[in-house]
């Protein structure tokens, strides 16, 4: 099932985002040009804790597992919120780089090193 975040945990993931934002190695989407969703069909089991897809531009699903564990959650969305901006900055060369294998080394490169950035970060402290 999928579900809408609360208005309270969109505002508390933006302010985590944007504080980590100019530490990460390259740029994201800002956090509130996004709806946020919990999806329960996602877990670390099948190894989905995030998504962004290009049928819904708009919003990103993160795992329901992390719910509670923001240490979890903002690193896989910074992930996602640098897909969001690569998209949104170069429509032709995302979906170019979005092919099967391709994608391992070209934008999943540069979200893979937001991610681990923030993931350093997060345990570190702010």
């Amino acid at each position: 099932m999928i579900t809408r975040v609360t208005e309270r945990e969109q505002y508390a993931f933006g302010k985590l985002v944007h504080a980590l934002r100019d530490k990460l190695p390259f740029p994201i989407t800002p956090c509130s040009e996004v709806a946020l969703f919990w999806d329960d069909s996602m877990n670390a089991d099948n190894g989905v804790l995030g998504s962004y897809s290009l049928w819904h531009q708009d919003r990103i699903l993160l795992t329901a597992e992390a719910q509670n564990v923001p240490d979890m959650v903002v690193p896989v969305l910074c992930h996602e919120l640098r897909h969001h901006y690569q998209y949104h900055n170069n429509p032709a060369l995302y979906i170019l780089c979005a092919v099967p294998v391709v994608r391992e080394y070209t934008i999943e490169k540069s979200a893979d090193a937001v991610e681990l950035a923030a993931e350093s970060i997060m345990e570190n402290g702010l």
